[in-house]
């Protein structure tokens, strides 16, 4: 039997009311069908676009902190308060850290550098206003210039310096706060204090919130510190800093540095110790070559320092 006929009799034998109602639901159905267009067809054959990469990713890590992965370069970290947000750290700058920081929070966002090495400052053009510690301008000047700006992107992230960076004028960078030891950003029902902890760089803090205990370290308290690049200082200015930090380490319940996971507060004896083997000259460090050049890597018990052997101890 053809699927006419079997349709004209399957119609002859509903009832008249049944029969329009049968129909409406048929024509209901045709009225939900989206039939190709030239346009469907058109793109159809057309090579599929490539997608925009994910660049930040972010994971909540307890206590109103966030931190923020600069596609796998360096770490930021975003904290909220009940009144504000404090964002540490801008990355290297190839994508809008502004939007993406706003898109985890609806507070008012301050923001800050820990230091101003290109893959910690590098965002800071999104940002209207950025607090640095006053002896930290010098070093923003020198590594976020165009220069070694296409520097970073070559050796650290092999591929050129995005547009968004290459066409910036010196109007497009934001204004400065400078800050000192001592400085307390109040977010509401939440104080970050700022801590002056140079060696890696002049102008180098950690921040610590005084209510969870975290403290946001940068390139300061971290797996290997690194106090070789240009305008770092001194391996003794290093151990200074840190023994700023160990007066509070019975405040203190973890460490969040600008690379790598977090660490715990046993950390720092070990970083403390390995400042203090380089400075009584019990460890004379191996060679050791970074992207930036030759200098000697002293190791102590699962922390590290790369070290310049001319600048260990501080001039008369």
């Amino acid at each position: 039997m053809t699927s006419a006929r079997t349709a004209h009799l399957f119609l002859d034998r509903l009832s008249p009311n049944r029969l329009t109602i049968c129909l409406h639901g048929l024509v209901a159905a045709l009225l939900t069908v989206t039939l190709p267009t030239t346009a469907d067809a058109h793109r159809r054959h057309q090579t599929p676009r490539a997608q925009t990469p994910v660049w930040f990713t972010h994971a909540a890590l307890g206590d109103g902190i966030w931190t923020i992965s600069d596609n796998g370069v360096d770490r930021m970290y975003l904290v909220e308060g009940q009144t504000h947000a404090l964002l540490v750290d801008t990355g290297v700058g190839f994508a809008d850290i502004n939007a993406y920081a706003r898109s985890l929070t609806d507070l008012p966002l301050l923001v800050v550098n820990s230091h101003a090495h290109p893959d910690h400052a590098g965002g800071n053009t999104d940002f209207h206003h950025v607090h640095l510690h006053a002896d930290e301008p010098e070093t923003l000047a020198h590594f976020t210039s165009k220069t070694n700006m296409r520097h970073t992107y070559n050796a650290f992230l092999d591929r050129p310096l995005p547009e968004r960076l290459a066409r910036l004028e010196a109007d497009d960078y934001p204004e400065l706060t400078l800050i000192q030891e001592g400085f307390v950003f109040e977010l509401g029902q939440r104080n970050i204090e700022v801590l002056h902890t140079p060696g890696h760089t002049p102008g180098s803090i950690v921040l610590h919130d005084l209510g969870s205990g975290a403290m946001l370290t940068g390139d300061t308290v971290i797996g290997r510190a690194w106090l070789h690049p240009p305008l770092a200082t001194s391996v003794e200015d290093f151990l200074m800093g840190l023994e700023r930090i160990e007066a509070r380490k019975d405040r203190i319940t973890r460490f969040l540095p600008g690379h790598g996971e977090p660490l715990p507060v046993e950390f720092l004896d070990s970083l403390i110790g390995t400042a203090e083997a380089i400075l009584s000259g019990a460890c004379e460090g191996e060679s050791h070559t970074t992207h930036i050049g030759a200098a000697l890597l002293c190791e102590y018990e699962g922390a590290g320092i790369v070290f310049d052997p001319e600048r260990i101890h501080n001039p008369d």
